[in-house]
């Protein structure tokens, strides 16, 4: 169960002075060993008090994660590289924009019919760049240049700039390079 995403000696070798595991309880009542998040390295005794206190729903990857993320410790330069005998896993946030599946480009890009479908691809454009400028731990991958390239040429130099720097300090990745995503750009005659 946990023993699958976790290693215990990871968070044991964190805490200095530690005669052992630390318990965590599970819904049931029983203790499971301290758990790690693998991408993950600094966690202090403060942080282990509040996930002491956390009850993991019976030790699933999604509790632990959001007990984790809420120490906001993960990125990049804390990355535990894991360990070839577990499993595991990398999570990263990404889009998948519709490039006209319901409502057209300009309808998804502003927001409006959302009686369809509630999306507004300028406003995520515009959190993202808020969330990576708010956190240096984050990282997002973008695909459709098509939103992107019609929110570009609407920012100023001072955003341009911050989404420069996102991309050379490797936060903000573009992947595919296409227009659209690639379940919707697949090769078929009609395409």
């Amino acid at each position: 169960m946990l023993k699958e995403f976790c290693d215990d000696e990871c968070l044991n070798s964190i805490i200095e002075g530690s005669d052992g595991p630390i318990p965590l309880s599970n819904v049931k009542g029983s203790l499971l060993e301290p758990i790690s998040c693998l991408f993950c390295g600094d966690i202090s005794e403060w942080d282990l008090i509040f996930m002491q206190q956390f009850t993991v729903h019976e030790g699933t990857l999604f509790d632990i994660m959001m007990a984790i993320k809420s120490l906001n410790k993960c990125g990049y330069d804390t990355c535990n590289l894991g360990d070839a005998t577990k499993l595991n896993v990398h999570l990263v946030p990404h889009s998948h924009d519709d490039v006209g599946f319901v409502k057209t480009l300009d309808e998804y890009y502003y927001g409006s019919r959302s009686d369809l479908q509630h999306a507004g691809v300028q406003y995520i454009l515009d959190s993202i760049v808020l969330a990576l400028d708010e956190n240096p731990h984050r990282r997002f991958i973008y695909v459709e240049m098509a939103f992107f390239h019609r929110w570009w040429l609407q920012q100023t130099d001072e955003i341009r700039n911050k989404v420069k720097d996102f991309v050379n300090s490797g936060r903000l990745e573009f992947i595919s390079g296409g227009w659209c995503m690639n379940d919707e750009g697949t090769t078929h005659y009609n395409s």
